[in-house]
């Protein structure tokens, strides 16, 4: 696939990403003189992908990045290219982290409130639209000026509840064990999973459950946060695609205390207390974003 070519009104200035769907370019619209995020890939089957109805869908959400304007032009060997023109923010949250990682400094208090309280937003603009994200992580988390907005809407889905779902969607460490299950009927609630691992990473500046495999993942989330309680054996021997006989096998593990984990984090009790019901391993059993924005480690901005 070509990068380049003539593009209307838009000069490319560099490459920001590239993936298995083609490149994210930094741009100039030469018509507006602002900066612009173009994501070009090639078309396959129908005109408009799922990505482009879902960011016309969410146009109105203040915590999802704004779509510009959609053309297609046609590459080099003459195949149909899609350019999805976005607004232009200048940092992702995953950049922010390392930055921090580096230096060797904790986000502040009201930083990691405020950050994870405009995801919680932008979560909830889009679940009340029926549309699960489906690769929430650092990367897809973009901030400008302390506005943070949720991009990257490849994967997203309308969970109309009739369709079966893939469950090899989500990044591995953001992955609920619904997903690495294969379990095909969930809901948006793996977002409210993702996020969940999210606001560890954020207190931690690394992620919390670090598997080498797919298989290897739910082994770190069960060592941090338990085996499965009776419960929980009930409701995955339900959903789950294989025999539940396998379950017998898995080692027992203790859950480990998240108030030491998360030693450094202020107002570590309510922090620890809604990352706890974020990451129940029942999905009907984690909050709502809408319900998460209103656990009382927010109470500051909520009361502002």
């Amino acid at each position: 696939m070509e990068t380049h070519g003539s593009i209307p009104n838009y000069e490319i200035t560099r490459v920001i990403g590239s993936g298995a769907f083609g490149y994210v370019f930094e741009a100039i619209d030469t018509k507006r003189h602002q900066k612009v995020a173009l994501k070009r890939m090639q078309k396959v089957g129908k005109i408009s992908s799922r990505e482009c109805d879902i960011l016309m869908q969410l146009k109105s959400c203040p915590n999802v990045v704004k779509l510009i304007d959609v053309f297609y032009s046609r590459s080099e060997d003459n195949k149909m290219v899609q350019n999805i023109i976005l607004e232009f923010m200048d940092q992702n949250l995953e950049n922010i982290i390392i930055d921090h990682r580096k230096r060797k400094e904790y986000f502040d208090t009201k930083t990691l409130k405020n950050y994870l309280y405009q995801m919680l937003q932008g979560l909830d603009q889009i679940h009340k639209k029926h549309i699960a994200h489906r690769d929430l992580k650092p990367e897809n988390v973009l901030i400008q000026d302390g506005t943070l907005k949720l991009c990257d809407f490849g994967s997203a889905k309308e969970m109309t509840g009739t369709a079966v779902n893939t469950p090899y969607i989500v990044s591995r460490f953001y992955r609920a064990p619904e997903l690495l299950l294969g379990v095909t009927n969930y809901t948006e609630s793996i977002d409210i999973w993702a996020f969940g691992c999210i606001m560890a990473e954020l207190a931690l500046l690394e992620p919390i459950f670090i598997g080498k495999s797919e298989g290897d993942q739910l082994f770190q989330i069960l060592k941090i946060m338990g085996s499965f309680s009776e419960e929980d054996l009930k409701y995955f021997g339900r959903v789950v695609p294989f025999d539940i006989n396998l379950f017998q096998e898995f080692p027992e593990y203790r859950a480990i205390n998240l108030n030491d984990k998360f030693s450094n984090v202020e107002d570590r009790e309510n922090f620890v207390d809604l990352l706890k019901k974020l990451l129940k391993y029942i999905p009907e059993q984690r909050p709502t974003a809408s319900q998460a924005l209103q656990h009382q480690y927010f109470k500051d901005i909520i009361d502002q």
